[in-house]
């Protein structure tokens, strides 16, 4: 699952060595949006991964309920009527990366 956010963007996966459990791995490209990530399930700093040359070079495992308490708060905090304009607010670069995705999608349809 992708997950874009006013937070950042993040990979939600279930590795192999993960099944059969409640945890999921949580990736990004941006240390940033890792950081507030951390910041917003409320979990220790150190819990923090780093896996070079790979997609998503910082990582966290989280249990699927923090995660999705997480994702909740997130919908209950939405305020804006227009998702890239709030982000292009905070960070018109990211805003661009993001609006790169949609346009694609777009013509994907």
């Amino acid at each position: 699952m992708w997950i874009f956010t006013k937070d950042g963007f993040y990979s939600v996966v279930q590795k192999s060595n993960q099944k059969g459990t409640d945890l999921l791995t949580v990736g990004s490209r941006y240390k940033s949006d890792m950081a507030r990530l951390i910041k917003g399930l409320n979990i220790p700093e150190d819990m923090l991964l780093k896996a070079n040359g790979t997609d998503y070079e910082y990582r966290v495992e989280v249990k699927k309920s923090v995660l999705a308490d997480y994702m909740k708060e997130q919908v209950m905090q939405i305020d804006y009527s227009n998702f890239e304009h709030e982000i292009e607010l905070r960070n018109k670069k990211r805003a661009d990366i993001y609006l790169s995705v949609w346009a694609k999608l777009l013509k994907g349809r």
